[in-house]
């Protein structure tokens, strides 16, 4: 690891910040007012309440030895009706503390809180969505622009397009077929294309989807002859490439809606959100609270995959472990798997990097326990336990190795 590289955490709004009141509502908000629809009936009203200790958890970064750290936008609360100018000091001041603690500032766009005013006109199969998502970019940049260089439109909009418009797990839970479906993803589209043209600086979409972890696993990892929203290609060709993939449309005939557009300029960089990799497993092999098996191999296959096909830079945008941990009689939470987890999975991002592939960070998730969507507070991914009752912080023993990672 070289001193350029971006040693950082990555965050979303939803999750973490709370304070409602501050904000218009999002579909995640009335999605979670629904019955048997949130573990415990649960909503992230306060959750880690980072609106309010946003500076305890600043200097929390500071002192892990943190150089970068991704945090998301709450569409909603920036434009809590349409047309209207929201809480952009919250951001504003929150860009400025990263910048004053020496870390740098990546800005994530749409981490799926959708607010609740476009969702009830039209949403996201209406081709205003696009224009409108263009206008936060764009007010965003005016804003933000002047302090933060690297950006993302999208967190995986594969899941908020699979699990959320086109399922049920997650907000607003549509369960739409893949006519609506594909409408959406043109939407989508049109909205990453625009954003990019309003973006400055250095702009990537975060993408996740299944990484096949042997030396002949390329052609696996990339293979989009699937009638799924998961396969990498679907989603990768056109946003780091700049070509339709073809294979998805011949299992996806719905699509030729939306490869009637041009597909959007590539990205400037790759981010990668990677957590478990399809590798072969033994019995009793490690999983995680989510029962994802650990394979810390995905971390170089995927680099060294993606590296192969688009030969851009690497962000590993997110990687991280839930866990059920506690604090013990004395007060203390220690959490060894994820200690193993985060050296092994950093060993096989330096074996990658050894061989050259352009790997320019790592962003574990995440820093903080928190509203982990319709799972509420059950899993816990963060280096800091938190207390949703007082809101108490308390590191983790993953914290401290994660700080001797970065100072070694």
């Amino acid at each position: 690891m070289n001193d350029s590289f971006l040693w950082g955490i990555g965050s979303s709004a939803h999750q973490i910040e709370g304070n409602r009141l501050g904000r218009g509502d999002s579909t995640w908000d009335r999605f979670s007012e629904q019955p048997n629809k949130i573990a415990d009936g649960f909503r992230a009203d306060v959750g880690c309440d980072h609106y309010h200790r946003w500076r305890e958890d600043l200097a929390l970064m500071k002192d892990l030895g943190l150089t970068s750290a991704r945090f998301s936008l709450s569409w909603p609360r920036v434009e809590p009706a349409e047309g209207t100018v929201g809480d952009w000091s919250f951001y504003e001041a929150l860009t400025d503390g990263y910048l004053a603690a020496g870390i740098e500032p990546i800005v994530n766009l749409f981490h799926w809180d959708f607010p609740l005013w476009a969702e009830d006109d039209g949403g996201w199969n209406d081709p205003r969505t696009a224009d409108r998502f263009g206008r936060f970019a764009a007010t965003a940049q005016s804003r933000l622009g002047d302090r933060v260089k690297t950006w993302l439109t999208f967190n995986e909009p594969n899941c908020f397009i699979g699990d959320g418009l086109m399922g049920t797990v997650h907000a607003p839970g549509h369960n739409w077929g893949w006519e609506q479906g594909a409408i959406a993803i043109r939407t989508f589209f049109r909205a990453h294309r625009q954003a990019m043209e309003a973006l400055n600086g250095s702009v990537s979409i975060a993408l996740t989807g299944p990484v096949s972890c042997a030396a002949d696993g390329y052609s696996k990892t990339f293979d989009a002859s699937r009638r799924s929203l998961w396969p990498f290609a679907l989603w990768s060709d056109p946003l780091l490439g700049g070509e339709w993939n073809k294979e998805a449309l011949l299992a996806m005939p719905e699509l030729s809606l939306v490869y009637e557009d041009p597909p959007p300029a590539p990205a400037d960089f790759i981010t990668l959100n990677l957590y478990s990799g399809d590798s072969p497993l033994r019995p009793g092999h490690a999983v995680s609270a989510f029962n994802w098996p650990v394979t810390p191999e995905v971390l170089y296959w995927g680099s060294r995959f993606f590296s192969e096909r688009y030969s851009k830079p690497i962000l590993i945008g997110e990687n991280g472990m839930a866990g059920i941990e506690w604090p013990d009689e004395n007060g203390e939470v220690h959490d060894p798997a994820r200690v193993d987890f985060l050296r092994s999975h950093l060993r096989a991002l330096r074996r990658a990097m050894d061989e050259g592939i352009p790997v320019i960070g790592y962003h574990h998730w995440t820093l903080l326990d928190n509203f982990e969507w319709h799972e509420g507070f059950r899993k816990r991914f963060g280096l800091v336990y938190v207390d949703f009752e007082t809101g108490k912080r308390t590191p983790k023993t993953s914290f401290y190795a994660y700080r001797d990672l970065i100072s070694e």
